[in-house]
């Protein structure tokens, strides 16, 4: 998996051909290279809609939060880029952010 990040924090993402090895497969590879970007999963995965899924990953690096939306699995799997937007966090997700911290889960 190759990760880009941008100087507006926005982030490029494409599989590589070994990382193609299904839709659960590709989620792993993606959690493990934005991992090395030192950005990680954020909270727990939500409904976006009445058929999609998404899961939100906070960076440390530009303090920014990222949703990753399901459906766009099929285009990482197909060798398609995936752009990332970063976006700053409301209230309620930095008094999450501190919780989660506090915890120890982040």
């Amino acid at each position: 998996m190759i990760v880009s990040r941008y100087e507006n924090g926005d982030m490029d993402v494409t599989a590589e051909p070994d990382d193609i090895s299904g839709r659960e497969g590709l989620l792993v590879y993606l959690v493990w290279a934005l991992g090395d970007k030192d950005t990680y999963l954020f909270g727990e995965e939500y409904c976006i809609s009445n058929w999609d899924m998404a899961v939100d990953f906070y960076s440390a690096y530009t303090g920014l939060l990222y949703r990753f939306c399901y459906a766009s699995l099929e285009d990482l799997k197909v060798g398609k880029t995936v752009r990332l937007y970063g976006r700053e966090m409301t209230d309620d997700e930095r008094e999450e952010y501190e919780e989660l911290f506090e915890r120890g889960e982040i």
